[in-house]
């Protein structure tokens, strides 16, 4: 009888052992859980932010192509003719050797082909 006691006792606490790893795994696991949901909270407000600055610079962008364009447009050397760089020279001096050049602005140009060849190469 005494081995069959024994026996009994071995097993209960055999069990009270599994039971006592099983919940540190509970435990464990919760913990991690929860540190896991708090990075997928902080990975999702990431994204946003990301999204939104992402949404202004392709705004930015934007507002910057349409001034490339009108001052293409306008042509930003036509818009600086006659204005007076050079302090040193006389300022009664009205003799502008470039009122005969055509305006165009080659560096805008260059900046819009490669904008565009920037876009059509992805």
């Amino acid at each position: 009888m005494i081995s069959n006691r024994e026996s009994a006792r071995r097993s209960r606490m055999r069990k009270q052992k599994h039971l006592d790893e099983l919940w540190s795994q509970v435990v464990r696991l919760r913990s991690e859980n929860h540190n896991l949901i708090d990075k997928l909270n902080n990975m999702s407000e990431s994204h946003d932010r990301v999204l939104q600055e992402n949404a202004r610079l392709k705004e930015e962008a934007s507002d910057l192509r349409q001034m490339i364009a009108e001052i293409s447009g306008n042509s930003f050397g036509c818009a600086v003719r006659g204005f007076d760089f050079d302090d040193d020279e006389d300022d009664n001096n009205d003799n502008n050797d470039n009122d005969d050049v055509p305006c165009k602005n080659t560096t805008t140009t260059k900046i819009l082909r490669d904008e565009e060849t920037k876009n059509h190469v992805h």
